[in-house]
């Protein structure tokens, strides 16, 4: 009996190092994220049928720069009324009031998530280095970061030359930067990600 009251103490002891540790460790909670990271898909361009969400986030992960270590990815793109860029610091569970950085994590593109939405940019993102030039991307959003209706390609699952996709303007400092134009949904079209 002695012996095996051991074993279950050392058992429950084993427990509760492990509910300690995995509470601990590399949670990343809000409170610790100090600035955004915005950054483009390099060179590779897409259609508007991105495969939703799921599939917008998995483009814009396998395009993160090495320079970058960020383990929250996300595209920086309207999918719907709800899952929409105004959204996104609700959505994904990250501080609204931090600054946004290019990809350098130097150059400051907005102060925080209300100045990356009012209207304009501190610098085009061509000059920040999200992207090149020539590089219209993806967006399906008002300049509030809303979903523009009608034109989101489906909520980015369609290829179709009769659906169209609202997209920025990488060398806009002013709301065209996330709402320049509409191209059809068989255009190709960069992306743009956040981490954190």
């Amino acid at each position: 009996m002695n012996k095996k009251m051991m074993m279950f103490k050392s058992l429950v002891l084993v427990l509760i190092l492990c509910v300690v540790i995995s509470c601990g460790g590399d949670d990343k909670s809000t409170t610790s994220i100090t600035k955004i990271h915005m950054f483009g898909s390099g060179d590779n361009r897409y259609s508007g049928n991105l495969g939703g969400r799921s599939g917008a986030d998995a483009i814009i992960t396998a395009n993160l720069p090495s320079s970058l270590s960020n383990v929250t990815i996300h595209a920086l793109i309207s999918i719907d009324e709800t899952d929409c860029i105004a959204n996104m610091p609700v959505t994904f569970n990250f501080p609204a009031n931090v600054p946004i950085y290019g990809p350098d994590g130097v150059t400051l593109i907005a102060d925080n998530w209300a100045d990356l939405l009012d209207g304009s940019i501190k610098v085009t993102l061509e000059d920040a280095g999200v992207l090149g030039s020539s590089s219209s991307f993806w967006t399906g959003s008002y300049t509030n970061g809303t979903q523009v209706l009608n034109s989101h390609c489906n909520n980015w699952t369609s290829s179709n030359a009769s659906v169209y996709g609202t997209v920025g303007n990488e060398q806009s400092i002013d709301y065209n930067w996330i709402q320049d134009k509409e191209y059809q949904s068989t255009s190709l079209m960069h992306l743009v990600g956040i981490c954190y």
